[in-house]
């Protein structure tokens, strides 16, 4: 008898089988048949020592013992078949349709298992639109990889504002080790230090002695202004800052409350 699974499996309802059913055995896996199959159909897996779901679909034929003549199976026999007169054993039409009914209904719970399963494999593998657009910091960063490993991308590990300006402020909040650790863990992500370093310089974000930025405050559009007071000893020397071809460290002249920025500017040896 071929009990495999019907073309069209919409009329099966596997909610009626627990989850753990492929692990149920002896008793538990018999209530499941008894209450799904009916007595007969239990009473004959059970006579078989057919005691798990693995037993019952590795099994070709369940009903071939009636077929062999013995006493042990006589009672199952007078209880689940007709006898003919010339002595054969036909199983009862509605313990057939139960069985088939049972064994349909396993294998399409063993078909949803598998698929649940793989559906499941590609969500560990794979990560979903839904997720990258929940973070837009993983979104920019998988977009600049892709950029970056196109074949038709002639400028490799060329950074967007966004990254360069996150890589500005990791390095600001969280040191040079912090950084560092990031980039060596997460290659090609941000720049390296030296280009981070360019960046800095040409980002407008370089303090100069004496330099009051009062054109950048107004774009933070903050009532509230913070000063601090370090109990670092300092030990005054002047240095020569070529970014602006001056020397600093000398008493800065005030005009109007506002001290003179880049006034110990030295262009010949005369001035210095």
């Amino acid at each position: 008898m071929n009990f495999g699974v019907d073309k069209d499996s919409s009329l099966i309802d596997t909610s009626v089988l627990p989850n753990d059913i492929f692990t149920c055995v002896d008793d538990d896996f018999f209530s499941i048949v008894k209450a799904s199959a009916g007595d007969s159909v239990f009473n004959i897996l059970r006579i078989h020592l057919i005691n798990s779901v693995r037993k019952l679909l590795s099994t070709p034929d369940v009903f071939a013992f009636f077929q062999i003549e013995s006493e042990e199976t006589d009672k199952i026999k007078a209880e689940s078949c007709f006898k003919s007169k010339t002595g054969q054993y036909f199983v009862k039409p509605g313990i057939q349709t139960s069985l088939s009914y049972l064994i349909k209904l396993l294998n399409q719970k063993l078909k949803e298992e598998l698929t649940l399963n793989e559906n499941k494999e590609t969500r560990d593998t794979f990560i979903s639109n839904e997720f990258i657009d929940k973070h837009p910091l993983l979104k920019s960063l998988l977009r600049c990889y892709q950029q970056n490993d196109s074949e038709n991308n002639n400028k490799a590990n060329r950074y967007t504002e966004s990254i360069k300006k996150f890589a500005i402020c990791l390095y600001i909040f969280g040191g040079k080790q912090c950084y560092e650790f990031v980039r060596l863990n997460m290659p090609g992500s941000i720049p390296h230090l030296s280009t981070l370093g360019d960046l800095i310089n040409k980002s407008n974000m370089t303090l100069t002695e004496a330099e009051f930025k009062f054109d950048s405050l107004q774009k933070f559009q903050s009532g509230f202004g913070f000063c601090s007071e370090g109990t670092t000893g300092v030990i005054p020397k002047v240095e020569y800052d070529s970014s602006t071809n001056s020397f600093i460290g000398f008493t800065t002249p005030i005009v109007d409350g506002i001290p003179l920025t880049k006034h110990y500017q030295a262009d010949t040896f005369d001035d210095f």
